[in-house]
């Protein structure tokens, strides 16, 4: 079949792809460390290899049609995280017919490294990572396609190795009969490879093409010349559709011989799964799991994780074109991916896994100071936990008796109890976010889960100090709250001095075990931000802050650890001990941390549950203390 005009079309529009460039050296500020980068020169067409409908197309970018709204940082090897930043960009223009740009490298052993090798020679290339937004077509005769992008979205500059554009250098002119002045070697070999794989398809779907003309013309033959155009039309459909490789010639041939509509024959694809699979190349990997691998590290590449993605031929690659090689199809219909892929079990654990590693680096990486203190322990299931202590009102190990015979410790019946609570929301990928190549929304809500799920136990904790939300009412096993008098770890009134993180050290080391004091010697100071400055003073200062004369000794310079919670209510500040004082619990085989699984499928998207198992109770109330402050 030809090519059509709106294939190449479909085939580019949301396609995010690459290209390199030559430095100007005569354009390097060694002073300024600042470097002026053609990004895109009057003379940049390029071949490119559109391997799914074998045939070469030259690109040629329009320079006046970039945008460069997002265009911020410049990169190292197209690796879009913080540590390969290494410059920052300014002045975008067009000049001289060029797409230009200022880049001003950084000052870190990194960028200084990569600013020297451009200065010295040894690196003469930069590259830009675009996107397609709309092109027009120019077919030539004798000539490839040229393909004109007209609209593109430039969001990536970055350092290479190996340039694309030569035509973007003074003095050298666009040869695109020789194959180093068009591409680079990467892309070579990249090409000859996928020659090689269509070369075998051509001659197969030559003879399909012969063997259905041979079907059209029987039957032709069969139809009476007031139906011919009807079946002339129908069957010209099904042979479009062998011809693609949905069907196989036997299956099509049966729908011609028994009449069946285009619309019977695209429900039976669907229905039937007859669509031929042909064997997916990647990269020269064929085997699955290397590119179910490489599938997953590109899509949680573009969700903004770091992972290394050399040599990942997928690396640009559309959520279509991801999905239509883990289906191992052929088609080029969005629509129909789409919907083979939200019922693909492959393509629903690939998305899930994705989901999964998002969630973890948001996890870790939101701020939180509960972990800090408290300590954590893996529960088995979400049944009741007791932790159950001992009765032992001396506080002290019991005298030998004559015979040799210990004392019985007796275990208090009536410990602490506690068990893990779940929390969550759930969320769908819909067969629009696929087919519209949108990993923004899917990204924002499970890294915002993740955030949500750090925030929510880190505020429990905080809550439950502070006798707020769902622990309101919380009672220890003796029916008091956590900090009561009776308890001898509450003060009123004292706001946080010198003198009164003194006293209240006292009352943490008069804390008693039946008759013995235990002499707990506090670890943390956890204050809220309005406090933050005098703790720092306290526990920072050679001298006494609050002494008339600087020579007396400050008794509290770095015997605390002092932790800032914005969750805390301004005046009250808390002592804890290093063990014993608030223990929290997360499900066995999290690894204490939220997770994404799959709830049901559909053929509007797949729905997934992110889910966070935790729980906590407070140990022993002697190894906390609150003043209400002032």
């Amino acid at each position: 079949m030809p090519k059509k005009k709106e294939d190449i079309q479909r085939k580019l529009a949301g396609f995010d792809t690459q290209r390199n460039f030559i430095v100007d050296k005569n354009a390097i500020n060694e002073e300024s460390r600042t470097i002026s980068f053609i990004l895109v020169s009057e003379q940049n067409e390029g071949e490119r290899y559109d391997w799914w409908k074998d045939e070469v197309f030259i690109e040629k970018l329009d320079v006046n049609g970039a945008k460069v709204e997002r265009l911020k940082t410049f990169f190292k090897d197209h690796n879009r995280s913080v540590d390969s930043a290494i410059g920052k960009i300014e002045n975008v223009r067009v000049e001289d017919g060029k797409l230009k740009a200022d880049v001003v490298f950084g000052t870190d052993e990194a960028s200084e490294k990569i600013f020297r090798k451009y200065v010295d020679g040894i690196l003469t290339d930069c590259s830009i990572g675009y996107r397609i937004l709309s092109t027009k077509i120019e077919e030539r005769k004798g000539e490839p396609t040229l393909v004109t992008v007209t609209e593109y979205e430039i969001f990536e500059l970055s350092a290479v190795g190996v340039g694309f554009d030569r035509g973007a250098t003074v003095g050298r002119e666009l040869n695109l009969n020789k194959g180093d002045d068009s591409m680079n070697e990467e892309l070579k070999k990249e090409l000859e490879q996928l020659r090689s794989i269509v070369d075998g398809l051509t001659a197969e779907q030559q003879t399909r093409k012969v063997q259905l003309e041979k079907m059209e013309e029987e039957s032709k033959r069969a139809m009476d010349s007031n139906n011919f155009k009807n079946e002339q039309t129908r069957t010209a459909e099904i042979m479009d559709l062998t011809t693609a490789g949905h069907l196989t010639l036997e299956r099509a041939s049966e729908f011609v011989k028994t009449g069946a509509s285009i619309d019977e024959v695209r429900k039976a694809i669907i229905d039937e799964k007859t669509r031929v699979s042909q064997t997916v190349v990647v990269g020269g990997t064929p085997d699955a799991e290397s590119m179910v691998r490489s599938i997953e590290d590109s899509i949680i590449a573009r969700c903004g994780v770091q992972v290394e993605l050399k040599d990942n031929y997928f690396r640009g690659a559309s959520l279509t074109d991801m999905a239509r090689h883990l289906l191992g199809v052929s088609s080029m219909d969005r629509l129909d991916i789409a919907q083979r892929s939200m019922s693909n079990d492959q393509f629903a654990l690939l998305l899930g896994n994705v989901a999964n590693r998002v969630l973890v680096s948001n996890f870790e990486e939101q701020e939180g100071t509960y972990h800090l203190w408290t300590s954590n322990v893996d529960l088995p299931n979400f049944k009741i936990q007791n932790d159950v202590s001992i009765k032992n009102p001396n506080g002290r190990l019991a005298k030998l008796k004559e015979k040799g015979e210990l004392e019985n410790l007796e275990l208090d019946e009536n410990g602490e109890a506690w068990k893990l609570e779940s929390f969550g929301n759930k969320f769908t990928f819909t067969r629009q976010m696929l087919i519209n190549d949108d990993l923004g929304a899917f990204t924002n809500i499970v890294a915002q889960f993740g955030q949500m799920a750090k925030r929510t136990a880190n505020g429990r904790v905080y809550d439950l100090l502070q006798k707020k939300g769902d622990f309101a009412n919380y009672k220890m096993n003796d029916n008091k709250p956590l900090f009561d008098t009776s308890h001898k770890n509450l003060d009123n009134g004292a706001t946080l001095s010198s003198e009164s993180l003194s006293a209240a050290r006292v009352r943490m080391r008069r804390q008693m075990d039946g008759e013995i004091a235990l002499n707990i010697n506090p670890k943390y100071l956890i204050v809220s931000p309005e406090n933050e400055a005098t703790a720092l003073r306290i526990l920072t200062s050679e001298a006494d802050p609050t002494g008339n004369n600087s020579g007396v000794t400050n008794i509290h310079k770095n015997s605390l650890t002092v932790i800032i919670e914005s969750e805390l209510d301004a005046n009250p500040w808390y002592l804890a001990a290093a063990r014993k004082t608030i223990k929290t619990g997360t499900l066995a085989g999290t690894g204490g941390q939220p997770i994404v699984q799959e709830r049901l499928r559909s053929g509007g998207g797949i729905e997934y549950d992110c889910l966070f198992d935790f729980g906590l109770v407070v140990e022993d109330f002697r190894g906390l203390y609150k003043n209400l402050g002032a």
